[in-house]
């Protein structure tokens, strides 16, 4: 039998196992961490259209 070492939250504070091996972080911290990087990369993605524009019409 193979003994698996636990997965702890990467969180910080936070003590609880992961629920699969390839996760970094808890199911609640998990579903937090994907709402950031979705809110996060429509921020980018509005500041990188707005730089663009100002820069053209700089020219």
């Amino acid at each position: 039998m193979k003994k698996s070492k636990q997965q702890i939250c990467k969180f910080v504070g936070c003590n609880k196992q992961v629920y699969a091996s390839k996760m970094k972080f808890c199911g609640e911290h998990e579903r937090a961490f994907q709402e950031i990087k979705k809110v996060g990369g429509k921020y980018v993605l509005g500041a990188l259209t707005f730089i663009a524009v100002s820069t053209l019409k700089k020219k």
